[in-house]
């Protein structure tokens, strides 16, 4: 189930979103200059052990709506033996844009990465 921010105004908006796999607090906030928007999405994700690394990368589907701006979580494990025990864990995404060159997103969806998957092609 993906965690969806709807933006309206300025300023930082606070959204819980527990997802059946991964609780997470999500913020997110717009900055407005002269001539961009500064939209920064940050989240703290509980995990089950420390040394896990996230990351929220862009998702740029053709056809997709331009008003949302579509971001994946993607959730690497730590290698070796980790002590068990839940550990917050933070991610921060940020974005300019140019106006009026760019639209200026007003909804933020972020997707979880179920699985990574590395194909060689031949």
């Amino acid at each position: 189930m993906p965690f969806n921010y709807f933006a309206g105004g300025t300023g930082e908006r606070n959204v819980t979103q527990d997802a059946p796999s991964r609780p997470c607090q999500w913020t997110a906030g717009t900055t407005h200059g002269v001539d961009t928007v500064d939209i920064t999405v940050k989240g703290v994700c509980q995990e089950p052990t420390p040394g896990f690394k996230l990351t929220l990368t862009r998702l740029d589907l053709p056809g997709s709506d331009p008003s949302t701006l579509l971001l994946v979580l993607t959730v690497v494990p730590p290698i070796g033996i980790e002590p068990q025990h839940v550990t917050p864990t933070s991610v921060k995404y940020h974005q300019r844009f140019a106006l009026p060159k760019d639209q200026v997103p007003k909804k933020i969806t972020i997707f979880e990465a179920a699985t990574m998957v590395d194909v060689n092609a031949q």
